[in-house]
């Protein structure tokens, strides 16, 4: 049985009532990453979905000449959700930044939490959406700014 309570600390998750955190406690399981340890690499196959308990992560995309961090991940957040909703392979490289605590949500369980407790899964999909969301939004505005100095074809600013 994995502790999962921690999540009633961040406000993404208060719809969860008790009996949906035992539920998840049952059915997730946690792994700790020391400093430096890879998660997860870009391009295996994406079979979990990950929450950060304690720590933070890194996620990086590769090229075949550098390394680039996309962003830091800490307590609360979660990441390698695409895996539960598509199944493509990971489309980015995840590692401990520090020695760190997940939580993890196999591809396995997700379908026997969809069909077993289809309430419980109903409340992970709503967390997931508001998450998802929120990077899109962030996404957006960061691809906006970098738009915005750009000079067109003619050499004017748009």
């Amino acid at each position: 049985m994995t502790d999962v309570y921690f999540l009633l600390e961040y406000p993404i998750y208060r719809e969860f009532e008790p009996e949906d955190i035992d539920i998840l406690s049952q059915i997730c399981e946690e792994l700790k990453f020391k400093k430096d340890e890879v998660i997860f690499k870009e391009g295996t196959p994406g079979d979990a979905l990950f929450i950060i308990k304690n720590g933070v992560v890194k996620v990086y995309k590769e090229t075949k000449t550098r390394k680039k961090l996309i962003t830091i991940l800490s307590a609360g957040e979660f990441f390698g959700e695409m895996a539960l909703i598509d199944g493509s392979p990971r489309s980015a490289t995840v590692v401990a930044g520090e020695d760190s605590e997940v939580v993890k949500l196999s591809s396995e369980y997700f379908n026997k939490l969809k069909n077993d407790y289809p309430k419980t899964a109903l409340k992970v999909f709503g967390a997931l959406l508001k998450f998802m969301s929120y990077r899109i939004r962030r996404t957006t505005k960061k691809a906006a700014s970098l738009l915005k100095g750009r000079k067109t074809r003619t050499g004017r600013k748009k």
